[in-house]
């Protein structure tokens, strides 16, 4: 399998999994959305390796939602499942006391 067929097969997976599982809190116009990937294709299978990963990353960008990213094999990223999202509120015990939940 080429280079060539191999990121034609990246680039087809990313918008299989966007338009399968991606949660729209942006509201993006999808149908756009995989317009402009089809548009940038040819250009990102031309590319150098960091411009291909570079422009997976912008595409998945203009989604608009935090934790949607692109992780590239070769790369020592924090995997998502070792990642948590929290958020931080400030309560008031029994004892009048605050503190953070």
């Amino acid at each position: 399998m080429t280079q060539q067929t191999q990121r034609l097969a990246v680039i087809s997976r990313v918008k299989t999994v966007v338009l399968k599982h991606h949660f729209n809190i942006g509201n993006v116009d999808y149908a756009e959305w995989c317009r402009e990937v089809d548009q940038q294709s040819a250009t990102l299978i031309a590319a150098d390796d960091g411009a291909f990963e570079e422009g997976i990353s912008a595409l998945l960008v203009k989604l608009k939602s935090s934790h949607t990213n692109f992780y590239a094999a070769d790369l020592n990223s924090t995997r998502p499942q070792h990642v948590i999202g929290a958020t931080l509120r400030s309560v008031i015990g029994s004892d009048r006391s605050a503190f953070v939940a």
